[in-house]
C-alpha cells in the first residue's frame, strides 16, 4: 500500500532532495524579487528628494529588468531538476511507467540526492515526511494512487490563487501609491515616468507576469479535479474502473505544470498548511464514504 510504501527511506530522501533544491531556486526567485522591490521603495524617495539621480534610477531599472529575466534560466533549471525528482518519487510510489517519450529517459539522480540529503539522519527525514500523503491508510490502488494525485493539485491551486492574489493587491497598491505621490509632488509627468514609473517597471511586469502564470495554472489543474471527481463518480458502480493509463495521464499533466510553474513562498505555505491538511484529509473521507 501507498500509505506504508510512502514510508521507507528512500522515499524520504527523494522528498528532501526536492525540497531542497526548490527552496535555492526559491532563494535565487525571491532575491531577485527582493532587488527589484528595493528599487520600487528607493524611487520614490529618490524622486522627491533627490531629483537629479532620476536618469540614473531609471536606467537601474531598465538593465536590472534585463537581468533579472536572465537569472530566470537559471532559477527554471533549479525548477526542472527539482520536478523531475518529485515525479520520480511520485510514478515509482505509484508504480507508474515513467513518460519516456515526454520527459526523456528516467536517470534518478542518485549522487545528487544522496549529496544533498547526506547530513540528515532517517530520524530527522522521518520525522520531517512520515505519512507524507495523508487520508490514504488502508486504501488500496488504484484509489490510493487517485486520491494522492488529487491532493497534490488541490493543495497546489488552493495556494497559487491565494499568491495571485496578494501579487495584485501589492501591485495596484503600488500604483496608487506613486500616483498619489505624483500628485502631490506637483512634478512634471516626464520626471514622474523617470523617477517612479521606470524604477516599478520590471517589478509591474514580474508582478503581473506571476499572477498570471499562478491564475493559468490553477484553473487548468481545477479542471483535472473536476476529470477526478468524474472518475470518482464512475468508480461507484467498479472501484478498479481506472486504468493505467488515465493514472498516467492525470500525472502527466501534474509534471507538466510543476516543471514550468512558478513558485510560491514557503511561508505561504507554511501559514496555510495545517488549514489545508485538515480540509484534504476531511475531503477524502467524503469521497470514501461516498464510494460505500
Amino acid at each position: 500500500m501507498i500509505a506504508e510504501k510512502q514510508n521507507q527511506l528512500q522515499f524520504y530522501k527523494l522528498l528532501k532532495a526536492q525540497r531542497i533544491t526548490y527552496s535555492r531556486a526559491k532563494s535565487v526567485r525571491f532575491t531577485k524579487y527582493g532587488i527589484t522591490l528595493s528599487l520600487v521603495l528607493i524611487a520614490p524617495f529618490i524622486f522627491t528628494y533627490r531629483p537629479e539621480w532620476n536618469s540614473i534610477i531609471g536606467a537601474t531599472g531598465a538593465v536590472w529588468t534585463l537581468l533579472s529575466f536572465l537569472i530566470g534560466y537559471f532559477e527554471r533549471w533549479l525548477i526542472n531538476r527539482a520536478s523531475r525528482i518529485q515525479e520520480i518519487y511520485d510514478t515509482e510510489l505509484y508504480e507508474l511507467k515513467w513518460n519516456e517519450i515526454s520527459y526523456g529517459k528516467k536517470v534518478v539522480p542518485y549522487e545528487y540526492v544522496n549529496n544533498i540529503t547526506r547530513k540528515y539522519s532517517a530520524e530527522e527525514l522521518e520525522l520531517e515526511f512520515k505519512g507524507w500523503y495523508e487520508g490514504i491508510n488502508g486504501i488500496e490502488k488504484p484509489l490510493s494512487v487517485l486520491l494522492c494525485q488529487r491532493q497534490n493539485i488541490v493543495w497546489d491551486y488552493k495556494l497559487r490563487d491565494v499568491f495571485a492574489y496578494i501579487v495584485v493587491s501589492l501591485l495596484v497598491l503600488n500604483f496608487i501609491v506613486g500616483l498619489a505621490i505624483f500628485a502631490y509632488s506637483g512634478d512634471t509627468l516626464v520626471n514622474y515616468l523617470l523617477g517612479l514609473a521606470l524604477p516599478s517597471l520590471s517589478a509591474n511586469i514580474l508582478g503581473i507576469q506571476e499572477a498570471i502564470e499562478h491564475l493559468q495554472i490553477s484553473k487548468r489543474k481545477k479542471n483535472l479535479e473536476i476529470k477526478i471527481t468524474e472518475i470518482v463518480e464512475r468508480m461507484k458502480v467498479d472501484l478498479n474502473d481506472l486504468s493505467h493509463d488515465e493514472m498516467r495521464e492525470i500525472q502527466n499533466v501534474i509534471f507538466d505544470e510543476r516543471s514550468k510553474a512558478p513558485l510560491i513562498p514557503d511561508l505561504l505555505y507554511n501559514m496555510l498548511k495545517k488549514k489545508y491538511s485538515d480540509n484534504s484529509v476531511a475531503s477524502i473521507q467524503d469521497m470514501l464514504e461516498s464510494l460505500n
